[in-house]
């Protein structure tokens, strides 16, 4: 399989461990946590089991907390942990042992394939739930990725994913330094992305710490995609879509669960 652009980083065992340990940190579990709380918000009326899968998940299997806590409770629950890195999927056990969760091996097949090569094998509606955490912005084909969740995906089940939704972007973020054509901009400043345009990142040693310096080999190519083109797409395949604040579409009871802020993707097949 060619590498996509801007992931060969993934494909070495170094940076990819070093990348892993990074990503434990306070933002990467909320932000599970808030993925988890909006798939079973979402899929309360659906019966059990659910099958989820999660694509380009990395190696921390030892989030979405209350989703494997739901998985586990059912008798045919299943998560297809997917990822084309084989180091990142190699240490997603180790996550668990070192947690005691290795009670989700139960549910849980780790597979190695590319987002968009697992969806394409993927059987018709047989997907209740797509996760994609700080990872939509990978994929350059976006009307391809639509096209196979539309076949994947069962009627009533959903995508959620992190989203870029603004085209603005600054240079300094809680995890990494944005840089615009390839180049560091001033952190006062903003740059503004076309659709499509790729922008790059690089990732700083600590979280909120910018002075630390940069992990030596972790840069990294993403997508812009504008709500516009997610919107047009959404319908020409089947989906209601909601880009936005993550507790805007959920109960007030869970809004207030994490203080974090995050925008949202959420595709709910028709």
């Amino acid at each position: 399989m060619k590498i996509p652009k801007g992931l060969e980083l993934y494909f070495d065992p170094v940076t990819a461990k070093l990348l892993a340990e990074r990503q434990e940190n306070y933002r990467h579990r909320e932000v599970a946590e808030i993925i988890a709380t909006i798939i079973l918000d979402k899929l309360k009326d659906t019966p059990d089991p659910i099958s989820v899968a999660a694509l380009g998940a990395g190696a921390h299997a030892d989030r979405y907390n209350s989703l494997f806590d739901r998985l586990l409770r059912q008798s045919e629950g299943h998560m297809d942990w997917v990822d084309f890195s084989p180091y990142m999927l190699a240490m997603a056990p180790d996550y668990l042992q070192k947690k005691g969760l290795e009670n989700r091996e139960k549910v849980i097949s780790y597979i190695e394939q590319y987002s968009l090569q697992y969806l394409e094998q993927k059987a018709e509606n047989s997907l209740d739930a797509v996760i994609m955490q700080y990872t939509l912005e990978d994929i350059q084909e976006l009307e391809l990725l639509f096209k196979l969740l539309a076949k994947a995906v069962k009627e009533g089940g959903i995508m959620v994913a992190t989203i870029q939704a603004s085209p603005e972007i600054t240079s300094v973020h809680s995890n990494w330094r944005y840089l615009y054509q390839g180049k560091e901009f001033q952190e006062n400043e903003t740059r503004t992305l076309k659709d499509g345009e790729e922008w790059q990142l690089k990732c700083y040693k600590e979280v909120d710490n910018p002075a630390a310096g940069f992990i030596p080999g972790v840069e990294t190519v993403k997508y812009f995609h504008s709500s516009e083109t997610i919107a047009k797409l959404a319908n020409k395949y089947g989906f209601d879509c909601f880009i936005g604040d993550w507790r805007e579409p959920l109960p007030g009871e869970l809004q207030n669960k994490f203080e974090i802020d995050q925008s949202v993707l959420i595709l709910k097949k028709k």
